[in-house]
């Protein structure tokens, strides 16, 4: 985040320390948010912990790419790798295919 604020507007050291300090509470915010991942939660808190540091900057591209990287990065892999493991040899997109085909051919054959 540092970073990112960094590209619209100088940080002195002081201030990067305090941005790290407020992502860390911020963080342990999510972790105790009600919502699954922190939705609803981490949009409505961005604003308030970042806010001051992002006068003068897009904020919602920075929360977009912010979260990108702290969130949603980490799950792309994941969901990668748990296909892998844990679906059947048959590719996703295959069995996809052979469901849509399916589905398409009882509408054909009700709907007539």
């Amino acid at each position: 985040l540092n970073a990112l604020i960094s590209a619209y507007r100088p940080l002195q050291l002081r201030e990067h320390f305090n941005l790290i300090v407020r992502q860390v509470v911020y963080n342990g915010l999510l972790l105790i948010s009600p919502t699954p991942g922190g939705a609803g939660t981490a949009e409505l808190a961005f604003g308030a912990v970042f806010g001051d540091y992002l006068e003068g900057t897009p904020r919602a591209a920075i929360w977009v790419v912010w979260r990108f990287l702290t969130y949603y990065a980490y799950l792309i892999p994941g969901g990668l790798a748990f296909a892998m493991v844990f679906w059947p040899r048959l590719a996703p997109l295959q069995r996809l295919a052979n469901e849509l085909q399916r589905l398409t051919s009882w509408l054909g054959k009700h709907l007539r």
